[in-house]
């Protein structure tokens, strides 16, 4: 059983990290998505952006509002974001990904995810834990850092994660781009990340 889980977790990584690599054409023309402004409470800080909810109803989450959703990437269990113009021939990206994770908590899912990526030699784990969100959720939190299939040989690429793990239903939410404009973006996007909540 866990052998299965560690293998489902796996693919959950190798599924945000193909849609990374594959995000490196400029971003396309589109229409801004979602409305309204965000409601907060006395205890909840209040993040910018604009409201998207899942189409499936599996998790809502807030995105800059110059965002354009990238081709042909808005199917069932993955939406995917352009959030910056092309450098060096990579589009930095925020994906959705939704998973089935039967049996499992918050704790379990981040480590059974922070095993998954120890497994993988062209990739480091930077930071692994688990955060308040901006809804007052618990949210799990992974910085890693590597090299994917699909990009220029030796390209390596940043990332950073948010996952809330509820009723069998794992939400993880990716920020993926170059070394040299990591942070800038995470700045900007990290916030909007810790906005993630499942449904």
């Amino acid at each position: 059983m866990i052998r299965a889980r560690v293998r489902s977790c796996a693919t959950a990584i190798g599924l945000a990290l193909l849609i990374a690599a594959c995000s490196a054409s400029p971003p396309q023309q589109t229409e801004q998505l979602g409305t309204g402004s965000s409601q907060t409470s006395d205890d909840v800080v209040p993040v910018s952006g604009e409201a998207f909810s899942d189409p499936q109803g599996a998790y809502t989450v807030r995105i800059g509002k110059d965002w354009g959703p990238l081709p042909g990437t808005f199917v069932d269990e993955i939406e995917t974001w352009s959030v910056a113009e092309p450098a060096d021939g990579f589009g930095a990206n925020v994906n959705v990904l939704t998973q089935a994770a039967p049996g499992m908590d918050l704790s379990s899912y981040l480590d059974l995810t922070v095993d998954s990526i120890d497994t993988i030699d062209e990739l480091t784990l930077i930071e692994a834990s688990i955060v308040e969100g901006a809804n007052g959720n618990q949210l799990g939190l992974i910085e890693y850092e590597g090299v994917v299939p699909g990009t220029p040989p030796g390209q390596s690429l940043s990332f950073l994660a948010t996952f809330d793990v509820r009723d069998g239903t794992a939400v993880v939410a990716t920020l993926t781009a170059l070394p040299s404009n990591f942070e800038s973006l995470r700045s900007e996007i990290e916030p909007l990340l810790m906005s993630l909540q499942r449904t």
